[in-house]
């Protein structure tokens, strides 16, 4: 929702942007039990049955990109999706090029265990640079969202170094000049670490590439100053690596912006912890989105025109009567109410529960079934 929201901000605002990302399975859809119990499943989304386009070239053959897995060849077919003004790349490994594991690799966000993550990660970061070439996309500047995406500065460092112009040294300053970091996570557990065997099977054609050593890569992703536990010292960490490979750092907000700044002060030991390079931008949300018709309406006639766009747009609400907030408030509450009891008969129906038993006006809130 975060990256939805983004996206059609930057198509209000005419920023001219791009992203990409696809998993078959996506995130886990939840629903209750008859014991109340939380239940998660994941179904299969069809690209064929979304608003997708599937990218071909001029000769009407399917626009691929492959990323190099420990050796295995991993393709990825392309399809896009236009958010208003901005363009949307979906990578899709799901394709009959690759074998079963490869095939994989897109299944679910989140998904699998450590080895798998890398390998999504692998194709969300190297991938993606090759997918907007691919698509012919130039980019000026790279957003990474968390470390996830970390790996597109290094496969930018590996094409300026592979093509002649740059030693490493000087592919990483100018890859850095042009890439901004967001970091998200206060905890340690959601920070994504890999140990340096896993790091050097993965990559160990980026390092001959880029003529370097397997520790030289490692120490993008040291975490030593970061934490007195030995084991982790050891394992590579994304966010540091993403940290590294940026200009510019950012957290969520401005509390967060002092956590993380606690948090990853060790990596600039001659810097003060209140002056390490990392600010802090206010998370938001597409305001059209989110936006319930009922208060639509009401500010729709209040406010300035424009006030979706810009801040100061807002200046006229505190001339809105309270009275008329309220009864928006209301009707918008009662809509959600309908739409709750909507959602659980049709829960109720699917798992077979007598209609005697259906929640309703004058009965229980919590049936059992």
């Amino acid at each position: 929702m975060l990256a939805g929201d983004h996206l059609k901000a930057a198509s209000d605002l005419g920023i001219p942007s791009s992203g990409w990302a696809f998993y078959r399975q996506g995130y886990f859809r939840q629903q209750l039990n008859a014991d109340g119990w939380q239940q998660e499943r994941y179904p299969e989304l069809d690209p064929h049955a979304m608003p997708l386009t599937l990218l071909v070239g001029d000769e009407g053959v399917p626009i691929k990109i492959e990323v190099d897995l420990a050796g295995a060849r991993c393709v990825a077919q392309l399809w896009s999706a236009q958010v208003g003004r901005v363009l949307l790349l979906l990578m899709d490994c799901d394709v009959e090029e690759n074998e079963e594991e490869e095939r994989e690799v897109t299944d679910r966000l989140y998904g699998g265990g450590t080895e798998h993550r890398l390998k999504q990660e692998i194709v969300l970061g190297i991938g993606g640079v090759r997918a907007l070439e691919a698509a012919g996309y130039g980019c000026d500047v790279f957003h990474s969202n968390e470390g996830h995406a970390g790996f597109l500065g290094l496969e930018r460092i590996r094409k300026l170094v592979v093509s002649g112009q740059l030693s490493f040294e000087q592919a990483l300053e100018a890859v850095r000049a042009a890439t901004v970091f967001t970091t998200h996570t206060p905890v340690p557990a959601g920070i994504d670490v890999y140990d340096p065997t896993l790091m050097e099977r993965y990559f160990s054609s980026f390092v001959k590439e880029c003529e370097i050593d397997l520790e030289t890569l490692l120490s993008l992703g040291s975490s030593t100053r970061l934490t007195a536990d030995t084991a982790m010292q050891s394992r590579f960490n994304m966010a540091v690596m993403g940290l590294r490979l940026a200009g510019r750092a950012n957290a969520v907000s401005k509390l967060h912006g002092e956590v993380s700044r606690s948090i990853f002060t060790s990596l600039w030991a001659d810097v003060p912890d209140d002056e390490s390079p990392i600010g802090a931008i206010t998370n938001g949300v597409h305001t059209s989105t989110w936006l319930g018709p009922e208060i639509r309406e009401v500010l729709d006639r209040r406010l300035s025109p424009g006030w979706t766009e810009t801040a100061g747009g807002w200046t006229k609400i505190k001339d809105v009567p309270d009275g008329e907030l309220w009864r928006a408030r209301e009707r918008a509450r009662e809509r959600l109410v309908y739409m709750v009891r909507e959602r659980l008969r049709k829960q109720l129906l699917e798992r077979g529960c007598p209609r005697g038993n259906w929640p309703g006006p004058a009965r229980s809130s919590t049936p059992r079934c």
